[in-house]
């Protein structure tokens, strides 16, 4: 879990010194570069469900297009 929690730090930092948006989602732990998404934290343990939930988020805020890429059946029945 540190290793985790390192990793989405330094994306997160990454993000911000490149100028781009990002949301970062880690265990039941969510932080975005440009809006608050505390309202995205979940204790969800598969990232199945996390995925959606995002995607939902996204086109609640506007955004026309989503493209989720995974090899997961259930990510893809979920869709």
């Amino acid at each position: 879990m540190e290793l985790t929690y390192y990793l989405s730090a330094k994306v997160i930092q990454r993000s911000e010194c490149m100028g781009k948006n990002v949301i970062v989602d880690w265990g039941c732990y969510c932080q975005g570069t440009h809006f608050d998404v505390t309202h995205l934290r979940s204790n969800q343990e598969e990232a199945d469900t996390k995925i959606i939930l995002h995607a939902f988020d996204a086109a609640s805020r506007g955004t026309t297009e989503i493209t989720i890429h995974s090899p997961d059946t259930d990510v893809f029945v979920l869709s």
